[in-house]
């Protein structure tokens, strides 16, 4: 069987998000606007070039159009957690076109002109390719791969949340059936754990992480593109089912371990992993 690997981002995009989880953005079409959407396309798409100092730098657009001026004075979770997003303080300049509301400080004021405004953001890890180029992928495929997408910072308190669950006896209880179904286990976040696989359901009511990488803005805006509209919905509340690899298991801390045969000489591990509605298919 053949199989593909997919490099990690030699770079990422970053993305700009506002106090009311919106993101900022620019349309790429020359002008000097900026404005607010819930979704990440091309235009929430920014890159951080190096300014002097270590938390200093220019959030240029992707399209070259605007360029920002940024200054890390905080971060999400704490300095010394390396898992914690930063916290931007940017300098819009007055040249800038606002969507109205958006209050400028200093002389002028107002949406069309006038003093330097400065704005908050949580600066998150970005795709690392356009979303525009996912999209022209999935069209001429049918499927398409966004390698790290979710970034390390957003993976590695995902790794964390799923460790403390599966260290948790009270959540270890004897569930059966779909693990995306919101109804199993009374609507109670569980782990269920066998040679081949662990399960965990409804992670949302343990922690807010694995909403966000349901809801993960890239993801959405690819979703609502591709079938031509906005009006989905989430199917059912986050799950994570980890597929152990033959002859391995999953340690306590995450890592894979190594596992030996079964008594019956039948490896240990779950094999390839086939997802809704696949499972219901029939060799071959």
């Amino acid at each position: 069987m053949p199989t593909h690997a997919f490099e990690r981002p030699a770079q990422r995009y970053a993305l700009l998000q506002l106090a009311d989880g919106t993101f900022l953005t620019a349309p790429g079409d020359g002008s000097q606007r900026v404005a607010a959407a819930p979704h990440c396309g091309d235009e929430a798409c920014w890159q951080l070039v190096p300014a002097a100092g270590a938390r200093k730098a220019h959030l240029a657009h992707h399209s070259g159009d605007i360029q920002l001026f940024g200054t890390v004075v905080g971060f999400t979770q704490g300095d010394e957690d390396p898992l914690s997003d930063p916290i931007w303080e940017v300098l819009v300049p007055g040249e800038l076109e606002l969507p109205e509301g958006w209050a400028r400080s200093g002389s002028g004021g107002g949406g069309g002109g006038g003093g330097t405004m400065r704005m908050s953001v949580v600066v998150l890890e970005g795709p690392g390719a356009l979303p525009s180029e996912y999209l022209q992928t999935l069209d001429e495929q049918g499927f398409v791969v966004c390698p790290a997408l979710l970034g390390e910072r957003l993976l590695g308190r995902l790794r964390g949340d799923i460790r403390a669950m599966r260290a948790r006896p009270e959540l270890r209880e004897a569930i059966s059936g779909a693990p995306g179904d919101s109804t199993l286990n009374g609507g109670r976040a569980a782990v269920a754990e066998t040679d081949g696989k662990v399960d965990l359901v409804n992670c949302i009511n343990e922690s807010p992480n694995f909403a966000r990488m349901a809801t993960h803005p890239v993801l959405l805006h690819l979703v609502s593109a591709y079938i031509g509209t906005p009006a989905f919905r989430l199917a059912h509340a986050p799950a994570v089912g980890i597929m152990k690899p033959q002859d391995l298991a999953v340690g306590d801390d995450g890592t894979l371990v190594t596992e030996p045969q079964h008594v019956d000489g039948v490896p240990s591990g779950g094999g390839w992993h086939v997802d809704y509605p696949l499972h219901d298919m029939r060799s071959p």
